[in-house]
């Protein structure tokens, strides 16, 4: 019998921009070696990965990080988060050691985290190699809010120790900071699974008809304006998690958080993407080479970065938090759906990011 190739991935929950980047290099790491099997430890839930992954895993609750705790999508509450992490010591040595136990018992070989700091200390601790994928780390974010909160130092520093041990560190575009020896891939994404026309067909949306896609990412938010989307003329506006059961109306097409579409299937069945600058939309949209417009996160330090390299990569329209919050944004509908032209299909990091991986493993 074949030997089995076990990777155990511990997964940030601060979204589900990780979770999704996760997604996509396993089962490409799965289309390169069949026989991987992947032990998942997060909090992110465990349908998400039934959702997204071909590949076989097992699902194991566990806090693997803290990140930043959310006040809202567009707003992180920093007291809040340096109390967790204060109370949670995701890097304790009997957590860590039993997590260690735990990997080895399930005969992993190799440990994957995104951006979970635990994962490569219980890597270090079992033994075994420990591969980094990021396009940002904690450290690199907590500093960002020393001034404002010194105490998030003391983990900015313990964390930075965690991910300078790592054994192989792959950055996946658009990345925050470039280092020295880093495998350095373009953005990754999850692939789509069914047609443009097979999705546009299930949302009732005929033809070439325009479809905008409105899209906050894994962190709930009350959406504003509701009324003005469903009477936008010339389009639809497909909002995941902008109720709590599918239903349409008028130019209004409302999904719940876990819905029956398959994220990426959305992005590519749209002609434009209205979005916060969160990882895995931003990939997802250069993949698909629909347009843009894009909501920042002006406290958030990735979210300078990541407009930079849109504005260079994707154009876009920048829409405010005022515009969003109002609901005003309506009414810039043609820049949003227009504003980066054709669509270009592009093939993502995943391919490189797993082989650097198996090579490791």
């Amino acid at each position: 019998m074949p030997v089995v190739l076990k990777i155990a991935w511990f997964i940030s929950p601060h979204g589900f921009g990780h979770a999704a980047r996760a997604c996509a290099v396993m089962d490409e790491v799965f289309r390169q070696k069949p026989d991987a099997v992947f032990e998942i430890f997060t909090t992110v839930p465990e349908w998400f990965f039934s959702a997204s992954l071909s590949a076989s895993f097992h699902y194991h609750a566990c806090r693997c990080d803290v990140g930043l705790v959310q006040r809202s999508a567009l707003e992180e509450d920093l007291e809040a988060t340096v109390k967790r992490l204060n109370e949670v010591d995701l890097l304790a040595e009997a957590t860590v050691g039993a997590l260690s136990q735990k990997i080895l018992n399930l005969g992993c070989r190799a440990v994957v985290a995104d951006i979970a700091p635990q994962g490569l200390a219980v890597a270090r601790t079992a033994g075994l190699p420990s591969i980094l994928v990021e396009n940002f780390t904690w450290d690199w974010i907590y500093r960002a809010y020393a001034g404002r909160w010194p105490a998030i130092n003391h983990w900015a520093d313990k964390f930075e120790a965690e991910f300078s041990q790592c054994d192989l560190r792959i950055q996946a575009e658009p990345w925050c900071l470039p280092v020295d020896g880093a495998v350095q891939v373009p953005p990754i994404s999850r692939r789509p699974g069914n047609g443009r026309e097979a999705i546009r067909n299930e949302l009732g949306i005929e033809g070439e008809h325009p479809m905008l896609l409105v899209s906050m990412g894994g962190i709930p938010w009350r959406y504003s304006g509701l009324e003005k989307m469903a009477e936008a003329q010339g389009l639809t506006i497909v909002i995941p998690g902008g109720g709590t059961t599918e239903a349409r109306r008028g130019s209004l097409i409302v999904l719940p958080h876990h819905s029956r579409f398959h994220h990426p299937d959305l992005a590519h069945a749209a002609d434009g993407v209205l979005a916060k600058l969160g990882y895995s939309t931003v990939a997802e949209v250069w993949s698909a080479g629909c347009s843009l417009g894009w909501i920042g996160r002006s406290t958030f330090p990735e979210s300078a970065e990541m407009a930079r390299w849109v504005s260079r990569h994707l154009g876009g329209a920048e829409i405010s938090q005022d515009e969003l919050i109002e609901g005003s944004w309506v009414e810039r509908l043609d820049e949003i759906v227009s504003s980066t032209g054709p669509r270009a299909h592009r093939r993502g990091g995943a391919f490189g990011a797993a082989k650097a991986l198996l090579e490791v493993c």
